[in-house]
């Protein structure tokens, strides 16, 4: 395409993705987005249930003591 004109000129075809596929790319970016966040919550409530569980044990001992 020629940077004089604001149109490109006869006969030129862009080569790109069509519609199908771009639909289909877009939903598993979307999918694979997902699947990311799921997995941050899952560690962040992992981590919270380990500090959960270390301060409970901690507790435990001083009573004890």
């Amino acid at each position: 395409m020629s940077r004089c004109f604001p149109y490109p000129p006869p006969g030129y075809v862009k080569k790109g993705i069509n519609d199908e596929a771009l639909i289909e790319s877009i939903k598993l970016q979307r999918e694979d987005g997902k699947a990311k966040k799921e997995k941050k919550r899952e560690k962040k409530r992992e981590k919270k249930e380990k500090k959960a569980r270390e301060n409970g044990e901690l507790e435990n001992k001083k009573a004890r003591s």
